[in-house]
C-alpha cells in the first residue's frame, strides 16, 4: 500500500479511501501497529504523513505495546532502538522490532 502511493501507481483519487482502509485494518488487526517490514515502515510514515495522518504516526511511535519502538527502549534502557530486540516469551520471535 505504502510503496504503490509513493511510487504514483495508486491512483490519486483512491488514496484516502486506501489509507482509511489500511488504517481500519491496522486497528482491527494488529492493534493499532503496521504491518510492515523494517523498509516499508520508513514509507509509511512518509505516506501518512505527506496525507496529514501525522497523528496517525504519532500514534504508531508511541505505541508502548509489543512490537513498537517506545516496547524496545523500555525492554532495553536504551535511548536508542536495538539491533535485534528479544520478543517477550508470549510472543513468536520476530526478526525486527519494526515488523508485525
Amino acid at each position: 500500500m505504502a510503496l504503490a502511493i509513493k511510487n504514483g501507481i495508486a491512483p490519486t483519487e483512491d488514496i484516502p479511501a486506501i489509507l482509511a482502509n489500511y488504517i481500519e485494518n491496522m486497528k482491527q488487526k494488529y492493534n493499532s501497529h503496521h504491518a510492515a517490514g523494517i523498509i516499508t515502515h520508513v514509507v509509511l510514515y512518509e505516506v501518512y504523513s505527506e496525507n496529514g495522518l501525522i497523528e496517525t504516526c504519532y500514534d504508531m511511535m508511541n505505541a508502548t505495546s509489543y512490537p513498537s519502538f517506545r516496547w524496545v527502549l523500555a525492554q532495553s534502557g536504551s535511548k536508542t532502538i536495538t539491533e535485534g530486540p528479544t520478543s517477550p516469551e508470549y510472543l513468536p520471535s520476530r526478526a525486527s522490532v519494526a515488523q508485525n
